[in-house]
This record gives C-alpha cells, structure tokens and sequence, in this order.
C-alpha cells in the first residue's frame, strides 16, 4: 500500500463516520464494495475521484490524499493538483531520491534569479532611456 492509499484509507474512514458503508457509498455514488476497498487500501483512488469527494464532503485534497493540512476548505491554501502530486512523491521518496529535488529547486532558483536580473537590467536601460529623453525635452 503507497502513501496515498494509506492516508486516503484513514481518512475516507474518518470522513464517512458514523454513516453505514452503504449510505457512504451511495452518497459517493459507488458501491459499498468499491468503498471497502478504498477504505482497506486494496484499491488506490484515482485523483479526479478524491477531487470529486473533496467537493462532495468539503475537504481539501491534501488531507484527504496525503492525511495532512487543513481538513475544511476554507482553513486551508489550495495547492493545484500536479503541486500535491509532487509533495505526494516527495514525501515517499527515500534520502537519496530527495537529492534529485534538492538539485530541481537549485536549477530553478539559479533560472528565476536570471530571469529576474534580466527584468533588473531592463528596468536600469528603461530608466535611463526615460532620464535621457526627460534631459532632451528640459533642453528644448
């Protein structure tokens, strides 16, 4: 059983409470089977169909998928699906396999500070244009 199926299995338990399977899996609109599958970890739920529940329930996705965050929509910052999947596979990956992320966040830190020392250097060559024609007009 992966993280996700094993977070999900707690928490689509939490979520369901006090309810029978069958009234939870009617109000899911899957069968009971499919629910205690769900609910045992044999079965890993696809993304949509945690989004589906997340609406369905009010819960955000990062706590019904991952057993983490804020569990009510409005006490948490939404993060876009493919950010949870990758937190998701960030926390299953062993040591050595979080160095490939450590070197990610590096290549995309260095690419933004030279976008952003390019929008600088553009910014310097506006000001110094607009200083120039400023002198032009001043001296006509």
């Amino acid at each position: 059983m992966d993280v996700v199926s094993s977070a999900f299995a707690r928490q689509i338990r939490q979520l369901r409470g006090e309810r029978t399977l069958a009234e939870f899996a009617e109000f899911l609109g899957i069968s009971s089977s499919a629910l205690q599958r769900y609910e045992t970890g044999e079965r890993a739920p696809r993304p949509s169909f945690i989004e589906r529940i997340c609406a369905q329930c009010n819960v955000t996705f990062e706590w019904l998928a991952l057993g983490d965050g804020a569990r009510d929509h409005s006490a948490s910052i939404a993060l876009p699906l493919d950010e949870l999947q990758l937190l998701a596979a960030y926390r299953q990956a062993a040591p050595t396999e979080r160095a490939v992320f450590a070197a990610l966040e590096q290549m995309v830190d260095a690419r933004l500070q030279t976008r952003l020392m390019a929008k600088v250097l553009k910014g310097e060559a506006l000001i110094k244009e607009a200083k120039a024609q400023a002198k032009t007009k001043a001296t006509a």
